[in-house]
């Protein structure tokens, strides 16, 4: 074990909220040239999604639903074999269609350029699980890095995740909802569910546990009750 992984463990060991964990897990592979990292856990229909990615681009993600056409969940998570991602690989994959490509192409854009997969838990009736560690390099740049600290790489990403579902989901810092998540707070604050919420914002349902769920974590929340009870009391929404 090299002296960088020892020292990512060491930190992990000692954080103390999963703020702190995640700025450890994004600081190390940007420290291999790898600034776009996206984590996520699929568990039936609750998806937890977190990413290095600009907020404003993870709500573009959620209001295109593009969860329905990402080949992270339709391609790479279906096996346990690291496969290429991004738009400088985009020539290895002529099966995929074009919303697909598009997906790609957008978030080559905000610097997701190339990178690679790592699945913990492959996809199956029970949900899906990995990460998709990418970079502003291009593909030439990413294979060199790959050839050598892949082995590394991979292994950090299964202590990364243990970090990440033992760390406590606390932030002292006062939590900033994007547009979409305040939408569906005050919704969810009148009694409605979430089907009635996305027909009135004309998403998705699986759009709607997204911004729920993300609105949950900012907010130490474990249920819709508590979340709106906190998000009344800290003044994030007013009825």
């Amino acid at each position: 074990m090299n002296i960088k992984l020892q020292l990512f463990l060491t930190e992990l060991d000692v954080a103390d909220t999963r703020d702190e964990v995640w700025k450890i897990i994004t600081k190390f592979y940007a420290g291999y040239g790898f600034d776009s990292i996206i984590y996520v856990d699929m568990v039936l229909d609750d998806v937890e999604i977190l990413t290095s990615l600009p907020q404003y681009w993870h709500d573009h993600y959620v209001d295109q639903n593009y969860q329905e056409i990402d080949p992270f969940f339709s391609y790479c998570s279906g096996s346990l074999l690291s496969i290429n991602t991004g738009k400088e690989y985009l020539s290895q994959y002529d099966c995929l269609n074009n919303p697909a490509k598009k997906l790609i192409c957008e978030a080559a854009e905000v610097g997701f350029c190339s990178g690679f997969s790592v699945i913990y838990k492959p996809l199956s009736v029970a949900g899906a699980g990995g990460w998709n560690i990418g970079s502003s390099l291009d593909k030439k740049q990413v294979e060199k890095i790959k050839k050598q600290h892949l082995e590394t790489l991979q292994l950090a990403s299964f202590f990364a995740r243990e970090a990440i579902q033992r760390a406590p989901q606390k932030n002292t810092e006062t939590p900033i909802f994007s547009k979409r998540e305040k939408e569906c707070l005050l919704w969810l604050a009148t009694g409605l569910r979430t089907k009635q919420i996305a027909h009135k914002l004309n998403l998705k349902p699986v759009s709607i546990e997204l911004y729920i769920n993300n609105a949950k974590k900012k907010l130490n929340a474990t249920t819709r009750e508590q979340l709106i009870a906190k998000a009344i009391t800290q003044k994030q929404i007013a009825i």
